[in-house]
């Protein structure tokens, strides 16, 4: 029965943990997390299996403090190590293992765990993606949850991706999502963002329908039917009773002397008297928005999909896929025919154009528009672009604003003809503050490397190739 060696913080107010089968216990007292690391070096040499924290309700602060440092791989301790928690505190659920279980349960998990790990495909890089593999996969259970904190601009953050250094976490999440490296698991919320910054903290007010002041109040009015005089209902009384200040007529009776306007709110900008007011919604940031107009963001929890295992054991995604007529495929799909397709005009002197499209303007729009607007406005132009070019011509997207387009059979004597085409995308919207680049790289050519994606990535981010239509 293997020993797992785990390391115990515990605070001057809790009670030493009872003995747990099949792990050896080391209890430091120490508060400051930096000593606490360096005892556990000196005593332990650095093989450590799993942490507990045995601290009481008045050092939870401390640690979270210590989750936080240790899943940032700010210390000099694994990230991914398990770690399990005597008391519950804000970030337990998000980064640590759970509570202290029984000593079988608790052992089993480490069992499983450490038998994943080991089934894991060591990766060289140190991207996002596989510091999360290396803390997810072990977890047979894991679930991504998302945390309510107020921010900056958002008001949902996912603690272990904020850890893990995920810039951008919405738009990385659609993106694992979309390549099935997670699945959703269940809605928690949904929040409105501001189309333009995509703040969520929103202050809703109504404003006056005619000049949009806020300066409104509701007010009950009088309305005189002897001489048509509308009025605060203050106006109207004169001692004990009701009567109009223009004509003085008595008002006994509603319905019959006076009534009561259906316009109960009025402006002290404009004067205007109105039934309801115009609601809006503004951003700390000074931009006002219907709430038609907002957007809407929806907060999952995640579990892993199939495509992590994949990368897991075999280090990539394999995109199976049965691709129809003229859809996009992905880059690592396009790499791979890129290269077939250049060695095979190579054999049997055919000829290939590889075209790299890159939209410029892009942060010019999203400045001007906002987000959604500009990507809606790219994905419109590239609907166009895809009505111009033939089925049997390959398109893959590398990023928001940039593609690459392969012409099977195509020399570059038909530029011209595929430039006019082009050009009639941007002449179908003439307003628009995008403009399409379009460089060329005739095929085949012996300047193609092994690493065709790689290669393509770095030319389609390089501005200045030698023919530019």
């Amino acid at each position: 029965m293997k020993v797992y060696q785990a390391l115990v913080a515990k605070d001057d107010v809790t009670a030493p943990l009872e003995a747990i089968e099949g792990i050896e216990c080391m209890n430091i007292m120490e508060h400051d997390i930096h000593s606490f690391l360096d005892k556990t070096k000196e005593k332990m040499g650095g093989e450590i299996d799993l942490l507990l924290l045995n601290l009481s309700d008045s050092s939870l602060a401390q640690q979270d403090h210590i989750l936080w440092q240790i899943r940032s791989s700010k210390l000099d301790i694994p990230a991914e190590i398990p770690i399990y928690c005597l008391n519950e505190g804000p970030l337990s659920n998000y980064l640590a293992d759970g509570s202290l279980e029984p000593s079988a349960k608790l052992y089993a998990q480490l069992e499983r765990f450490y038998e994943r790990q080991a089934q894991l495909l060591k990766q060289q890089s140190n991207s996002p993606l596989d510091r999360f593999l290396a803390y997810a996969w072990p977890r047979e259970n894991f679930q991504l949850t998302p945390r309510w904190q107020l921010q900056e601009y958002s008001s949902y953050q996912y603690p272990l991706l904020a850890c893990l250094g995920v810039q951008e976490e919405q738009k990385v999440l659609a993106k694992w999502q979309q390549a099935d490296i997670l699945s959703e698991a269940g809605l928690i919320d949904r929040v409105r963002q501001c189309p333009r910054c995509d703040s969520e903290h929103l202050n809703y007010v109504d404003i006056c329908p005619r000049c949009k002041s806020i300066d409104i109040n509701s007010s009950v009015s009088l309305h005189c039917f002897t001489c048509g005089h509308v009025g605060e209902q203050g106006e109207f009384q004169l001692d004990t009773a009701l009567r109009c200040p223009t004509c003085l007529t008595q008002l006994r009776h509603i319905g019959v002397d006076y009534d009561r306007p259906l316009e109960r709110f009025h402006c002290a900008s404009c004067d205007h008297r109105f039934i309801e007011g115009q609601v809006v919604a503004s951003c700390h940031n000074g931009h006002r928005q219907r709430p038609d107009e907002l957007k809407e963001r929806r907060l999952y929890q995640y579990v892993l999909g199939p495509a992590a295992e994949q990368i897991a054991s075999v280090g990539r995604i394999f995109d199976n896929r049965a691709l129809q007529w003229g859809e996009d495929t992905s880059i690592e799909n396009f790499s791979w025919l890129l290269r077939w397709s250049n060695a095979s005009a190579q054999r049997h002197q055919h000829q290939h154009l590889l075209l790299f499209l890159n939209w410029e303007g892009v942060a010019e729009a999203i400045t001007q528009w906002g987000e959604d607007r500009a990507m809606a406005q790219i994905a419109e132009l590239q609907e166009r672009l895809h009505s111009v070019i033939r089925q049997t011509d390959v398109f893959a997207q590398i990023d928001a604003d940039k593609a690459v387009i392969l012409l099977c059979h195509t020399s570059i004597k038909w530029l011209d003809q595929i430039a006019a085409k082009l050009a009639s995308i941007e002449a179908a919207n003439d307003d628009s503050i995008l403009k399409l680049q379009v460089r060329n790289f005739p095929l085949p050519s012996q300047d193609l490397p092994e690493n065709t994606q790689q290669w393509l990535l770095a030319h389609a981010n390089k501005l200045e190739l030698d023919h530019v239509i």
